[in-house]
């Protein structure tokens, strides 16, 4: 079984899922969250030229499943916008394999 993971380059881990779509959607609610959190007004988000970014996110969101390990640079190159995320929150996909042990 895989497990999809999305973590920062500091570290810190935003996703973990077993379907990578999973992941998507929850670095993008994470992101967009955020931005709602720290530029709450409009003005804010104008200046910070938030919503052509936020629009690109949202198209990560709805397209979503068109995404797999090997197209996931696009996602990367998306979402690590340097007019937007700081060079040390840039997130790499990691993804690990494991045998699930049943018990009997």
């Amino acid at each position: 079984m895989k497990v999809y993971i999305i973590r920062q380059v500091d570290g810190h881990i935003l996703a973990e899922s077993e379907y990578l779509v999973e992941v998507i959607t929850d670095l993008v609610e994470f992101k967009l969250r955020e931005f709602d959190r720290y530029n709450v007004s409009i003005e804010e988000k104008i200046e910070y030229e938030r919503y052509p970014y936020m629009n690109d996110l949202y198209n990560l969101y709805t397209n979503a499943l068109n995404y797999n390990e090997e197209n996931f640079k696009q996602v990367e190159s998306i979402y690590n916008n340097p007019m937007h995320i700081p060079a040390e929150e840039y997130i790499k996909l990691e993804v690990s394999q494991y045998e699930q042990l049943y018990a009997i």
